[in-house]
C-alpha cells in the first residue's frame, strides 16, 4: 500500500499524508491509470531521443554477472558460459 501512495504522490513526500488519509483506492484508481499512461509516454519519448538504446534489466543482470565472474577470477570461456547462478549453502 505504501508503494501505491508514493506513486500517487509522484514522489512528493510532503503530500504523502494527504493522499493516505484523504483518498480511498477506489478514488485513486483513475489517477493511477493516468500515471501509467504518463509514464509510458515519457519512456517512449526517452527511447525516441536515445535511439532505443535504453538498458534492459535482463542485460544489466548479465553485465553484473559477468563483472562479478571476472572479479572472482574464474577462467571460464565467456562464449560457453550459461550465465546461470549457482548458490551454495556454506554452513
Amino acid at each position: 500500500m505504501t508503494d501505491l501512495i508514493v506513486i500517487l504522490c509522484r514522489g512528493d513526500i510532503t503530500r504523502r499524508d494527504e493522499v493516505a488519509w484523504g483518498f480511498t483506492t477506489k478514488d485513486a484508481f483513475p489517477f493511477l491509470e493516468y500515471l501509467k499512461r504518463d509514464l509510458m509516454f515519457r519512456e517512449v519519448v526517452i527511447a525516441f531521443f536515445t535511439g532505443g538504446k535504453g538498458t534492459d534489466s535482463a542485460d544489466a543482470e548479465v553485465e553484473e554477472f559477468c563483472r562479478l565472474c571476472r572479479k572472482a577470477g574464474l577462467d571460464k570461456d565467456c562464449a560457453s558460459c550459461s550465465r546461470k547462478v549457482e548458490v551454495a549453502d556454506v554452513r
